[in-house]
Order: C-alpha cells, then sequence, then structure tokens
C-alpha cells in the first residue's frame, strides 16, 4: 500500500503567512496538523488479523482525508472522513466533507460539497481489507476539484484493541479533476474508532 500523504509544515506556514488571521488559514493548519498527528498513529498500528475482525455490529472511524491534486502548483486540501463498517454484513459507506485548502500559493480557502463512500465491501484478499467507490465535487467559490474512483485500505489493531483504526488510499485508476482539467491525484484517509473531535 502507498504511503499517505503527509503535509509538509512549510507548504502549512505559508498559506497562513498569506492570509493572516483568516479563518479559513488557521483552519487549514489545525486540521493539517490533526491529520499528521492522527496519520503517525494510524501508520503505527498493525494490519488487523482475521481473528480481529468482528462478525458482527459495526464501528465508525472518525478522522480525516488529505486530498492532492494537480502536482506541485496544484491543490492541497484537508477535510473530515467519517467511515461506517457493518461487520454484519461486511458492507463499508462514508462521507470525505468539510474540506479546505488552497490551490498553487493562493490564499487558504474553505470548499463546500463531499465526496461519498459508497458500495464498499470488507473482505476479499484479506479479512481486514476494504474498498469502495469514492465519488464527488468540492468548490471553494474560485476553485473547483472533482474526484470519482475507489478507497482501497485496511482495518487496523493496537495493542489488543482491535480494529481500532483504518486507513486508505485511492485505487488504481481513480479520476481527479482541478477546475475542469484531468490531473494526476491522491487521497488519502485516516481514521480512529471512536476518535473525539471538535
Amino acid at each position: 500500500m502507498r504511503r499517505l500523504l503527509l503535509l509538509p509544515p512549510v507548504l502549512l506556514l505559508a498559506a497562513c503567512e498569506q492570509v493572516a488571521l483568516v479563518d479559513p488559514a488557521d483552519d487549514f493548519l489545525e486540521r493539517s496538523e490533526a491529520y499528521n498527528d492522527m496519520a503517525g498513529r494510524v501508520l503505527d498500528m498493525d494490519v488487523a488479523t482475521a481473528a480481529e475482525v468482528p462478525a458482527s455490529g459495526g464501528a465508525v472511524y472518525a478522522g480525516y482525508a488529505a486530498l492532492g491534486a494537480g502536482g506541485e502548483d496544484g491543490a492541497v486540501l484537508v477535510g473530515d472522513s467519517r467511515i461506517a463498517v457493518d461487520f454484519a454484513d461486511a458492507e463499508v459507506s462514508g462521507t470525505l466533507d468539510d474540506f479546505v485548502g488552497v490551490v498553487g500559493d493562493g490564499a487558504a480557502r474553505s470548499y463546500e460539497g463531499e465526496l461519498s463512500i459508497t458500495g464498499g465491501r470488507l473482505g476479499g484478499l484479506t479479512a481486514s481489507g476494504w474498498d469502495a467507490a469514492v465519488q464527488g465535487e468540492l468548490s471553494s467559490g474560485r476553485n473547483d476539484l472533482a474526484v470519482d474512483g475507489s478507497l482501497v485500505g485496511v482495518l487496523l489493531s493496537e495493542d489488543g484493541r482491535d480494529v481500532a483504526g483504518l486507513r486508505g488510499v485511492a485505487g488504481a485508476g481513480t479520476g481527479f479533476e482541478l477546475d475542469g482539467r484531468a490531473v494526476g491525484g491522491t487521497l488519502d484517509v485516516v481514521g480512529e474508532r471512536g476518535a473525539l473531535r471538535d
């Protein structure tokens, strides 16, 4: 699995310096730091074994999504993620929304819209693996982004806490558009079961 996108501090500080004391810039910095912190914790977890994946019930994984589109001069966004796993029916669904970020060296802006995670299935190659469709559009009023493809990921455990975390990345063939242009992109999701956030 590809390594998760970690947002560089230099880019985060640059966004704040350009629009001092503006809510989207502060929000971008705070969410980026929170994403990096959670990604660090999740990457330290172990892939859940078949015995650790429940056969009944469900769980909600709250966390963050990092979206990059268009390379160095493109978009870097961070948003909230909420992914539900139904262990009994082996189904996965969720939403990625409340994005904020920058395009190129522009000011940080909030984005309306959401990316929907649908038709997800738990299992397959491994008992803790999952995949789902991801699709949606985001707009700041100045820039527009669209994603259409898939997420592939895995459930994670740590220190006796079964399926405590979740991570996922854009699957092969996922399409990204920035202002109507097809561009390369990345989408990385991390979540923790029962994580409390503001």
